[in-house]
């Protein structure tokens, strides 16, 4: 099996494609993991060498965390060049001579055990991809489905309410509580529908993610 990768410069797209083959010198036709045909210009798909599988690909993402990763690619343009694929803190970056073609970032969900199965979920307030599975995106649908409840919830939902946007530092600053004792509310909440990222902004020194209470909590709190 070929291995590879389509990616739109204008977009910023970025689609994992199998057994890519030339239909015509200005069309090549590939296709995906998920059994689906596509088609693009001979100029956006390229092959990874030593890389066989969806598995292998973001297994080297995810160790760019640990050190520089460098692979190569070869583009299926009328003109086959080699160029580096250099992968560092879950960033790609695509080289061709001196200049960044491409650059594409991926982050990875807390205690994600990687598979076939894997699915990109575009953030555009990270302007990254977050990685998941097909199984930890059904299990955070059934997560969304209960509702935490409980004092440490309430006096988050009662910060937000009454001073408007907070990153977590400020919300833990407000009800007196380490930081810690926070983020993972926080968290829980906003896989729930209850709060939802708002924006950003720079706390201590640290660029933080501003967050507020959604109309699903307003509709809830209603009841």
């Amino acid at each position: 099996m070929i291995f590879g990768v389509m990616l739109d410069y204008l977009k910023r797209s970025f689609t994992i494609v199998t057994d890519p083959y030339f239909h015509s010198k200005e069309i090549v036709c590939a296709t995906t993991l998920n059994g689906e045909d596509i088609a693009s210009r001979p100029e956006d798909i390229y092959l990874i060498d030593d890389v066989d599988s969806k598995v292998a690909l973001f297994e080297t993402i995810r160790d760019s965390f640990e050190g520089p990763k460098t692979l190569t690619v070869m583009s299926l343009n009328s003109t086959v060049y080699r160029c580096p694929f250099i992968i560092l803190n879950g960033v790609c970056t695509l080289h061709y001579t001196t200049d960044v073609k491409f650059s594409v970032q991926f982050t990875f969900e807390k205690g994600l055990k990687l598979n076939e199965d894997i699915t990109l979920k575009y953030d555009t307030l990270s302007n990254s991809y977050t990685v998941r599975t097909v199984g930890s995106a059904k299990r955070d649908e059934r997560y969304r489905n209960k509702m935490p409840r409980g004092a440490s919830y309430d006096r988050v939902l009662h910060c937000l309410s009454s001073h408007g946007p907070m990153s977590t530092a400020e919300i833990a600053k407000t009800v007196g509580v380490p930081e810690n004792r926070v983020s993972g509310r926080v968290s829980e909440m906003c896989k729930c529908g209850l709060i939802r990222k708002c924006g950003q902004k720079s706390v201590d020194g640290r660029t933080q993610t501003l967050w507020a209470i959604t109309r699903k909590t307003t509709a809830t709190r209603n009841l």
